[in-house]
Parts: structure tokens; C-alpha cells; sequence
């Protein structure tokens, strides 16, 4: 818990520092559920700092742990850490598969809370490939749950992606 506590606030170091703390103990308890949490969280700080190498890695063992759990909402979530990993590597392909896994993943899914956040990462990809069509109707379903849900953070990324569409379009007003 304190591990996710100081990433919320960009101790990713730290952070990383105690989620290997927390594997170790959970290894020996073999708690595969929190296994896969700390996967994604050291694989969440990786990325943050830069190293998409072990970010993938990281997100590859939560990929793994959740299905042979079969548990679909974290692999929803896995899958949607490893896109952003792979975009901020500038891996816009592999982006795109893992963001289309983690929506259709989490569009199918009983629990769909994390579909705006996997809309958004998917339209983050489209966007870059030159894709604006589908990305302009990602970005709006996205913000319209974000909207719904109240997540003003995914709202505020929702309408920057708005302006990087216009500039990939050459709408500069």
C-alpha cells in the first residue's frame, strides 16, 4: 500500500523499491492476485521512469498471472499498462494490439470502469498511426464515461488528445 501510495505522487523509485520489498513476501505466500498487482504497479514505475524494457517485462508476469487466474479485469488492466509502455517506447504497432486486447477485454467484460481509460490508450495509438477517424470516436467515448464517472483527470487527457488531432489534421485554430 505505501508503495502505490508514493507512485500516486511520482516517487517511482521509491516506489519500485518497495513493490520489490512486497514481491519477495508475496512469492513466499505465493498470493498470485497481489503478485499480479505488483507486477503492474513495478511495471506502471518503469515506464514512468523510462525503462520500457523492464516495464514490459514487469506488465509480461501480470499478463501471465492473470490468465491463468482467468481474472479479465486485471488483465484489462495489464493490457493497458503494457500499451502506454509500448507508446511511450514509441512502439505505436504494439500499442495498438495490446490497447485493442484491453478494450475488447474490458468492453466484454461485467466490469467495464476501466473502458474510458482503455478507449483513451487505444485512441493514443490511433493517433499516431494516422488512424483520426477511429480515434476522434475513441476520444469521445472515452470522455463521455470519463464524464459520466467523474474522472476529471481522464477528461483533461481526453480533450489535449482533441488538440493533437487537430494538429495531425492541420486545424491549428
Amino acid at each position: 500500500n505505501y508503495a502505490y501510495a508514493i507512485e500516486t505522487i511520482g516517487q517511482y523509485s521509491e516506489s519500485i523499491r518497495y513493490n520489490e520489498k512486497a514481491l519477495e513476501i508475496l512469492k513466499e505466500l505465493n498470493d498470485t492476485s497481489s503478485l499480479s498487482v505488483i507486477f503492474n504497479n513495478l511495471g506502471i514505475g518503469y515506464n514512468q521512469l523510462g525503462d520500457y524494457s523492464m516495464a514490459v517485462h514487469n506488465l509480461l508476469l501480470a499478463i501471465e498471472i492473470d490468465e491463468a487466474r482467468k481474472d479479465t479485469t486485471g488483465l484489462g488492466i495489464d493490457y493497458i499498462n503494457l500499451s502506454e509502455a509500448y507508446y511511450f517506447s514509441k512502439n505505436y504497432q504494439a500499442a495498438q494490439y495490446w490497447a485493442k486486447r484491453a478494450f475488447n477485454t474490458i468492453n466484454t467484460n461485467s466490469d467495464r470502469s476501466e473502458l474510458p481509460y482503455a478507449a483513451e490508450t487505444l485512441a493514443l495509438a490511433y493517433i499516431e498511426l494516422g488512424k483520426l477517424d477511429s480515434a476522434k470516436i475513441l476520444v469521445a467515448l472515452s470522455a463521455q464515461i470519463a464524464q459520466a464517472q467523474g474522472i476529471d483527470y481522464l477528461i483533461s487527457r481526453n480533450e489535449s488528445h482533441w488538440g493533437r488531432i487537430h494538429l495531425k489534421e492541420g486545424k491549428y485554430d
